[in-house]
């Protein structure tokens, strides 16, 4: 699966007054510096510095990633599961309730033993359907995008950040596809829906050597942890481990 800086003002001489005779007198004086005060950067950098790089994560400096809406990471084999605050999310974004939502959307219904359930299926995890005719997820427009995107599940929305792709710079890279009719070289693929795959990552090897490098766009560490976190969180809570371990992944 998945679902991977402008504001100029013109100053007044309000804003910068003329410096005064005194002002300029003082500007000319020799600045008296203590050579034993020295800055110093900040703290969690130092500890950074100290720490041996081998024990940093591979993104310390941010993943190059890009979504180019291409739709695939809706078309994988995987499943799609949605907590039972998702599922009323995605009710209220298309004014139904959690009832008419199973029945129109849900192929797989799974009640944790201490949930509370009640007629609307409130404390069920749902599995989203998958359209008949290209296994594609029953959310997934003609156009290509996601009919509930703005209360799309953890799932997606982390997606291509997962604990399980972020393992190694080699599960990410193994992530990587190369767009359609796009000629491929050594050690790259295009995407199928058993082994899925993301074309909007921009795998470090590769980005080194574009000639568009300047255009790569960085996903910088503190948003990288953040989704990878809320997908670990969303797995934890996941009551069923069977299905963790066959067909639903983060």
């Amino acid at each position: 699966m998945g679902k991977r800086r402008r504001e100029i003002s013109r100053a007044s001489d309000h804003d910068h007054p003329r410096p005064t005779s005194s002002s300029r007198d003082l500007s000319q004086r020799p600045l008296s510096i203590n050579p034993q005060k020295k800055s110093l950067p900040s703290l969690p950098r130092r500890i950074r510095a100290r720490i041996a790089p081998f024990t940093l994560p591979f993104f310390e400096d941010g993943l190059g990633f890009e979504c180019t809406e291409c739709g695939k990471c809706c078309r994988v084999s995987g499943d799609v599961w949605l907590s039972p605050e998702e599922v009323a999310g995605v009710s209220a974004l298309l004014n139904i309730t959690a009832k008419a939502f199973r029945e129109q959307h849900v192929r797989a219904v799974l009640s944790p033993s201490d949930a509370i359930e009640d007629e609307e299926y409130g404390g069920s995890w749902m599995c989203l359907k998958k359209k008949q005719h290209d296994g594609s997820c029953t959310f997934l427009k003609e156009s290509g995008q996601c009919a509930i995107y703005s209360a799309r599940p953890v799932q997606c929305e982390t997606y291509p950040f997962w604990p399980s792709i972020l393992n190694s710079m080699e599960t990410w890279e193994d992530e990587a596809v190369v767009q359609d009719n796009t000629p491929l070289r050594s050690g790259e693929r295009y995407w199928n829906a058993d082994e899925g795959g993301c074309e909007g990552i921009i795998a470090p090897s590769a980005s080194s050597t574009s000639e568009n490098n300047a255009d790569v766009r960085i996903v910088e560490r503190q948003t990288i942890v953040a989704k990878m976190k809320a997908a670990r969180k969303q797995w934890r809570r996941f009551p069923a481990d069977e299905i963790k371990e066959t067909s639903w992944f983060l």
